[in-house]
This record gives C-alpha cells, structure tokens and sequence, in this order.
C-alpha cells in the first residue's frame, strides 16, 4: 500500500478459500492504493504423482488418479473423461452405500436421497473445486453421480460384460443420475462386476440382495464424480 497504509494480508503462504483483509490507514490521511497479487495452485497440484497424460496429452478413460481431496484425505479416482482443459473423475470404488435413489419412490423428484448422501460423504473435499449440483432439492457441491451417458461413453450397455471392470464394483451396483423414461419408479444403475452392464431398479431400493458369482449380496451405492482443471 502507498502512503503509509498496511494491511493483514497474509504473504508467501498458501490459502485455501477466499482470504478476509483488513487495510489500515494508521491515522493517514492522504488516500492510497493496495495492490494484492495472488497465484492460483493448479488443480492438479494435489494429484499424487501425477501421470504423464495429466501435463502433457490426452489421459484415456479408465487412467488411476490418486488426488489428495483434502489435508489429511486421499482419495483414488479413474479418469472418466479428459476434454483438454478438464478432467473428470469418477472414484475407483463407492463413497456409500446402502443408498436409495430417491426414498420417495418417485423418480420424477430426481435423486434426492443419493446427492444428499453424496453431499455428506463429500463436503470435506475442500481441494476440490465447489460447484453446485442441483438434482432437483438434493443438492451437492464437491461430486456428483456418473450420468447415464457418461457410462455409456466408456462402453456400457444394457449387455452382460459390457462395461469396463474399472467402473464396477465386486460388492455393490452404484446409481447414475439418470431417471428410467418409460416408468416413474426406476432409475439407471451401473452393476455389480460379475455383472457389469447397465440396467434398471426402483429408486427406492437401498439394499438389493441379488447375489454375485461369490455370493455376496448386493446393495445400492454411489460413486463420486468430480470436475478439475488441467
């Protein structure tokens, strides 16, 4: 600041959020300008050993990233889609489970009951950039849950085997966001990995017991889709 000003403003450290400054004009009285100037950690900076797609060329789909969600948390992710300036990610297991997609039963109301899980599972994520996702009156703002579209694009169908082992888990099937159009009480899922294929349940139905090749039974879950820059 000139003429005499200061400021609480804190230099050489990172931050996290938007910083509070107090400017100080110590009993001047002539005007001044402060000038701040701040530099923006990347993103990717909190990816653990980054590959080499992720600064420089085209990450496949299904490429691990371990990216630290927090101080104390990291987080293991695929990548579901690199668009040049973005990278999406999908967590490489299930955040929760034992999730209905809507409790209501009702699919119309969008999935409600699994954002809000999501939300309460992702809120400490702060190395994640906030957004708002808005399904319908659940809303989250660190994730949100794999589209329909998005599974489609890495090679789901509603055929057996269809989809890639890395989108599936051994235990659980986990929800996309994607309502199914021709009823109003189901909605689509990505299945369990002895299964892996896309097909359709009631949004209410948290605990499913169709038992996998080992014999587990199955439970819905949701998995964990995030956005960052490159």
């Amino acid at each position: 600041c000139t003429n005499g000003y200061t400021t609480n403003a804190q230099t050489g450290t990172s931050k996290t959020g938007a910083q509070s400054v107090t400017i100080y004009n110590n009993s001047k009285t002539t005007g001044s300008t402060c000038t701040f100037t701040g530099t923006k950690v990347p993103d990717t900076a909190h990816i653990v050993n980054p590959p080499a797609c992720v600064t420089s060329g085209t990450c496949s789909a299904g490429t691990s990233i371990n990216y630290k969600v927090n101080g104390s948390t990291t987080q293991s992710f695929y990548i579901l889609k690199d668009n040049g300036s973005t990278l999406t990610l999908i967590s490489s297991s299930v955040v929760a489970t034992g999730v209905a997609w809507d409790s209501s039963g009702n699919n119309q109301y969008g999935p409600r009951t699994a954002t809000q899980k999501l939300e309460s599972v992702t809120s400490s994520w702060t190395n994640v950039p906030a957004n708002t996702y808005n399904e319908k009156t659940g809303t989250a703002t660190r994730a949100r849950l794999i589209t329909k579209a998005e599974a489609e694009s890495v090679g789901c169908t509603t055929s057996t085997h269809s989809c890639p082992t890395w989108i599936t888990d051994s235990s659980y099937y986990h929800w996309t966001s994607t309502p199914h159009s021709s009823g109003i009480g189901s909605a689509w899922l990505v299945n369990y990995s002895s299964r892996r294929l896309l097909n359709t349940l009631s949004v209410d139905d948290s605990s499913y017991t169709g038992p996998n090749s080992t014999g587990i039974l199955n439970g819905g879950g949701v998995r964990a889709v995030i956005t960052i820059s490159k």
